[in-house]
């Protein structure tokens, strides 16, 4: 074969083993050995017999089969350490182009040391110091944000600072101690929480008189049982449980509950990131699972003060607002919810006073005393003589029950309104 390259005529002869010998060279040799570049073309460097094409077309299948598997086995993506590690530099001001003097792994100087070894230090080292019997801070933070879960406010109420710029614990030698004993049962964390509950001090009543609101508002001193607005996600994920309606499905992707029509379109999302909700049961999975867009948060969470995720808290704020109170009235799945719950209160008890004891004591935990117990009963028959004397609301309010007779209509679209009464309760979202 002789071929050209830039002007330059070169001669390749192949024997029968597909090894090459150009211009007259003395020795025979692989055709992707041929070095001298002007002698090189993609025949000479590709050249390949029947039997090695054979091989690496099985080589590509086996990989492509390979990456195939890999693809279905789930991953999660780890951390090492980088080989030498990046250097680190005091910024002057801050600017990241303005790099002073190294500096190395460390702690900071009001913190006790890391202990000495030889080489540099690493990650495994850092957590082996957050849990060091000398450490100041691990044990005390953890017992303050178990103790903000069960009471709504930290012994240290900044439970994001405890630093200079925040509040000093209300009970300094409590938090010592709760920390110690923390530590000393090898960080037990259910041993923690039961002996938080079992105290005398968890198990006061929240009920004070109007002097001692006044002269502690807040029940700093603990005096009284604690009181507070549950989180967004209790209130949800209780109204379906006691519905019948939650789904206890754990793990796998975000779900779409049912959201105001047109909400993501107010804030220009186009497709990919039109919010389509899910029609299945799906929608009644715990608030966990919800799918969130810190773009455009569920409303009904953040309305009840859920953070929007775009920085992370461990102290949300509580307020009380009239826009609290229209979602819990007007939310169309609590409102199905109250629907559902009224259903199994009158298939388990057929109404009457033990229905309404029954759905007083579901939604609230609390037994009705005779006085509520009255109230509601009147209340009762005060929603069954509006609905029966209107057919137009009633369907509205039942439509699933359109074949079935007028009266059974109004009766249940009466105890819908009834347990719906009973989820807006203060007794149904506030924790005392």
């Amino acid at each position: 074969l002789e071929y050209r390259i830039d002007g330059e005529v070169s001669r390749f002869v192949s024997n029968s083993s597909w090894e090459a010998l150009i211009d007259g060279d003395s020795s025979w040799k692989a055709a992707s050995e041929v070095d001298e570049l002007a002698k090189r073309t993609d025949w000479t460097t590709t050249v390949r017999t029947k039997e090695i094409r054979a091989m690496e077309a099985e080589v590509a299948r086996v990989e492509k089969e390979r990456k195939a598997f890999l693809n279905t086995v789930p991953a999660a993506m780890i951390m090492s350490e980088m080989d030498p590690p990046r250097p680190a530099y005091m910024l002057t001001g801050g600017a990241y182009d303005a790099p002073e003097d190294r500096v190395e792994r460390g702690t900071p100087a009001s913190l006790p040391p890391l202990p000495e070894k030889e080489g540099r230090y690493d990650r495994m080292d850092l957590a082996n110091w957050l849990v060091e019997p000398n450490h100041p801070l691990t044990a005390r933070v953890s017992v303050n944000r178990f103790w903000q879960q069960i009471f709504g406010v930290g012994l240290v109420k900044t439970s994001e600072d405890f630093g200079a710029q925040g509040e000093w614990p209300s009970h300094p030698e409590l938090l010592d101690d709760l920390a110690a004993g923390f530590m000393e049962s090898g960080w037990d964390v259910k041993s923690l929480l039961r002996g938080i509950v079992l105290s005398n001090t968890y198990k006061q009543s929240s009920d004070a008189s109007a002097k001692e609101y006044e002269n502690d508002p807040e029940n700093r001193l603990m005096a009284r049982g604690s009181r507070y607005r549950l989180d967004a996600e209790m209130i949800r994920d209780q109204i379906l449980m006691v519905s019948g309606q939650l789904n206890g499905t754990m793990f796998g992707k975000s779900v779409k509950p049912p959201q105001p029509p047109g909400l993501w379109e107010m804030v220009s999302m186009t497709k990919p990131f039109t919010y389509v909700a899910d029609t299945d049961d799906n929608i009644y999975r715990r608030s966990l699972y919800t799918y969130w867009r810190r773009g455009m948060p569920p409303p009904q969470m953040t309305i009840m003060n859920a953070p929007s995720r775009e920085f992370c808290v461990s102290r949300r704020e509580r307020t009380n607002t009239p826009l609290q109170a229209l979602l819990l009235m007007n939310e169309s799945e609590w409102f199905k919810a109250a629907q559902r719950t009224a259903s199994w209160i009158l298939e388990e008890s057929g109404g009457g006073d033990e229905g309404l004891a029954m759905a007083y004591e579901a939604i609230t935990s609390h037994e009705p005393s005779a006085e509520r117990l009255q109230l509601m009963r009147g209340a009762l028959e005060e929603f069954e003589r509006y609905y029966a004397s209107n057919r137009e609301l009633t369907q509205e309010v039942v439509p699933e029950l359109a074949m079935r007779p007028f009266p059974e209509q109004a009766r249940m679209a009466a105890w819908t309104m009834m347990t719906h009464s009973l989820y807006n309760l203060e007794l149904a979202k506030v924790r005392r």
